[in-house]
């Protein structure tokens, strides 16, 4: 089963709320909150690429989303990537929820090269929330149950969204956190890697993209696995 929604996923979301639907995992990638300016040489190159993900670069709303993604999980099992500057605000809304969650990282092997008076951007985060009984594949490899993982940033050239991730790390995540069969479910799709690795591995996907553009771009990549 796939459904695909070029709409706004809150209100995809309030709408399977209303009808009961349940999804066995979230796995997203929303809009981080990031710095896209500055003063130096280096910021004012980096401002010219971060251009490119400016509709991204700046939150969303984080409360009444997380709300609804608890509406719609009879039990809590989300992995959600996230900037450093939201780590603190997204752990602390499901620690007030009762919930466990743990901090991932993912290492990037070849990060942007160029840094002005701060740290090279080698580190993405993953908050991983869990409710008592949430699938967790023991099966896998125990490589897949590390904390931090690392790859290469996926190649300009195979790029076709600018934060488009690494699909052997989003197969891996979904392997670890689902079971065959089982409904995945991301609320920003992006460049439709969750679905193409949920399809891959044989779970349903529902998936959400508001930019018309984006959507029609994920939405052929995902369909045409095992076409």
């Amino acid at each position: 089963m796939i459904k695909l929604y070029n709409q706004d996923c809150l209100k995809v979301m309030e709408a399977m709320a209303k009808r009961g639907e349940t999804v066995d995992l979230i796995l997203t990638d929303p809009p981080y909150e990031l710095r896209v300016g500055g003063g130096g040489i280096a910021d004012k190159i980096a401002l010219h690429r971060d251009r490119k993900i400016d509709f991204i670069a700046h939150g969303f709303d984080y409360q009444q989303c997380f709300e609804l993604f608890l509406q719609i999980q009879k039990i809590p099992n989300m992995v959600i990537f996230c900037s450093n500057k939201q780590i603190l605000k997204f752990l602390l809304f499901f620690h007030n929820k009762g919930l466990s969650t743990t901090l991932l990282t993912w290492k990037k092997l070849n990060p942007p090269p160029l840094v002005n008076n701060k740290h090279l951007g080698d580190l993405e985060y993953l908050i991983y929330v869990r409710g008592a009984g949430a699938s967790f594949n023991n099966g896998v490899p125990i490589e897949y149950k590390q904390k931090c993982f690392s790859s290469n940033l996926v190649n300009q050239k195979d790029k076709i969204h600018p934060t488009q991730k690494n699909l052997e790390h989003i197969k891996r995540l979904i392997a670890l956190h689902s079971y065959e069969g089982e409904v995945v479910f991301d609320p920003f799709m992006g460049s439709g890697v969750v679905g193409i690795a949920s399809t891959m591995l044989n779970r349903s996907f529902i998936g959400c993209e508001l930019s018309p553009l984006y959507f029609s771009l994920s939405s052929n990549r995902i369909k045409n696995i095992g076409a």
